[in-house]
């Protein structure tokens, strides 16, 4: 029974630490980007969110690789594809 309990408490703080870097995360992107509003000129800053939009989305289709397509059927890939798109 202590075992169980061990996991379970391991498991929740895994999840809090989890959940707290990707805020931290969301939080410094947000700062980040409220800085180089007032610093860049408009037209620099919409080059630079057009850049930040291309590497998100060529993550995104690099994250098609660590899709296992020897286990998935072909409806799951289409449906990536589709979405991606």
């Amino acid at each position: 029974m202590d075992d169980n309990r061990i996991l379970v408490s391991a498991t929740i703080k895994g999840t809090a630490w989890s959940y707290l870097i990707f805020g931290s995360s969301k939080g410094v992107t947000f700062v980040a980007t409220v800085i180089l509003a007032r610093l860049l000129s408009p037209d620099e800053f919409g080059l630079m969110a057009l850049g930040v939009i291309v590497i998100g989305y060529l993550d995104t289709i690099r994250g098609i690789d660590r899709l296992q397509l020897s286990e998935a059927s072909n409806q799951v890939v289409i449906n990536k594809v589709y979405f991606l798109v």
